[in-house]
This record gives structure tokens, C-alpha cells and sequence, in this order.
């Protein structure tokens, strides 16, 4: 229990052991106190002038012998003093820099979150995101959609928006799969847009833009979903990337 509580304290193992073996003692060579405390030699000398920094020993030499002896116990609470106005100080210096260690987090902080619109005012909100998000000169590039693009109400709604996008002046890049290249190219072809064809697999209705991915799905009830994620954006491009270099120009 005792020795426990002066190891709380701030004592090390050795330093406690040399201590309380002093104590009773009243003054003692390094050699008795080897043997009393139960330390190695080579320890000794290096545990005692720790205990005479913090106050708990002392030493008179006779001759070439010195003699320790343990500081009245009542120094184990300038100890305690002392410990807790270090960390008074300290906890005063972690208050003052925590404001620049929130700041340094939200730098790194990549916020993620995901939305969804569901029925054609949502998909065209979502959509109309490409546009309101890119600049005059910005390109964006897609995985189009699949069979759906033949459906009379897809036509007119990728009409109604090409439209807007070509009159903004922003670009895009199309891989679409050699089973649609057909419909694409005879209904789906607008200025500033450049067609690949692609013979392998990959997703279809995927739109990659600024640090977003948006996925479109044309069901019965046309529903869309916005994912903001650099990580997943960066990821898609690099697919993208990777897909265009092997696809045929339309």
C-alpha cells in the first residue's frame, strides 16, 4: 500500500524501494542500502541522486564514504505540489494551443455525405448540380446509362439538359458500351461532348464531376444520388481514366 502510493506520487519502482529502506535506517552507506532495498549496484548511486533532486535524501561524506539519509516525509507533499502545479501549467498550455489543433483537423477533415433525389424534379435538381457546381470551360466525364437510353422520356430529358450544359460551355467526356453505341450516337450526341466505346463491363449512370460522384437510375421512379467524397471521386477518375485509354472514339 505504501509502496503503491509513492510510486502515484511520481516515484519509480527503485526510487520507492531505496526510500522506504532508508527511513528506518536513519543514515546508510550505498553498499547497505544494495543489499536493504533489493536494487543492482550499477543502479544505486543514480537512484539516490534522483531522490536528493526531489528533495526525499541527503548525503554527509566522512572521509571518502558518504552516508545517506531520507528527508523527513513531509517533502512527499511539496512533491504533490509541485506535480499539480506542473500540470496546472500544462493544462494552461494545452487551452491555449487546442483552438490551432481543431483548426489543423478540419484542414485535413474531407467532409462526406450523401444525397438523394428521387422522381424527374429530383433528377433534374440533381443533375443541374454539374452545372451550377463546373465553370465555363470545365469538363466532366460519365459512364453512361444502358438500354434505358432508348426510352422516349430519357431522350427528352437528356435533351433538356445538354441543352443547358452546352449553353454554359462546359464539356464532357462519354464511355458507353458498344450495346448502346447506337442509340447514342443517333439520339444523344450534343456540342461539346467527345464518345468512346467500350466493349468491356462497367457501371452505367455514373457522372463524375469537381470532388462528386453522381449516380443516376431510370426506373419507374427516376431516382439519383449525389455522394460528395474526394477519395470516391478520385477513385472513378482514375477508373475512367484507365477505361477511356482502351475505348474506340465513336
Amino acid at each position: 500500500m505504501i509502496k503503491e502510493s509513492l510510486e502515484q506520487a511520481g516515484l519509480s519502482k527503485n526510487e520507492t524501494k531505496v526510500y522506504v529502506a532508508l527511513l528506518p535506517l536513519g543514515s546508510a552507506t550505498a553498499g547497505e542500502l544494495i543489499s536493504k532495498a533489493a536494487i543492482p549496484r550499477s543502479k544505486i548511486y543514480v537512484v539516490l541522486d534522483r531522490l536528493i533532486e526531489k528533495g526525499l535524501a541527503s548525503f554527509v561524506a566522512k572521509g571518502k564514504t558518504r552516508y545517506f539519509q531520507a528527508s523527513p516525509p513531509y517533502h512527499l507533499k511539496e512533491i504533490l505540489e509541485k506535480k499539480e502545479e506542473a500540470i496546472k501549467i500544462q493544462k494552461q498550455e494545452i487551452e491555449k494551443i487546442i483552438p490551432k489543433l481543431v483548426e489543423m483537423q478540419k484542414t485535413g477533415y474531407e467532409e462526406q455525405k450523401a444525397t438523394l433525389f428521387e422522381g424527374i424534379k429530383g433528377v433534374k435538381a440533381a443533375v443541374t448540380d454539374i452545372i451550377n457546381t463546373l465553370r465555363k470551360g470545365n469538363s466532366y466525364d460519365v459512364f453512361t446509362m444502358g438500354e434505358e437510353l432508348e426510352k422516349e422520356d430519357v431522350m427528352l430529358f437528356f435533351r433538356w439538359y445538354h441543352t443547358q450544359r452546352a449553353k454554359k460551355g462546359i464539356g464532357v467526356r462519354l464511355i458507353t458500351n458498344k450495346n448502346v453505341s447506337r442509340v447514342m450516337r443517333k439520339y444523344h450526341m450534343y456540342p461539346l461532348m467527345k464518345l468512346r466505346i467500350s466493349e468491356q463491363i462497367m457501371p452505367t449512370g455514373i457522372f463524375i464531376y469537381a470532388d462528386k460522384v453522381l449516380t443516376l437510375i431510370w426506373g419507374e421512379k427516376p431516382i439519383a444520388v449525389i455522394i460528395k467524397s474526394k477519395l470516391l471521386n478520385q477513385r472513378y477518375r482514375e477508373f475512367f481514366e484507365n477505361m477511356w485509354a482502351v475505348a474506340r472514339a465513336q
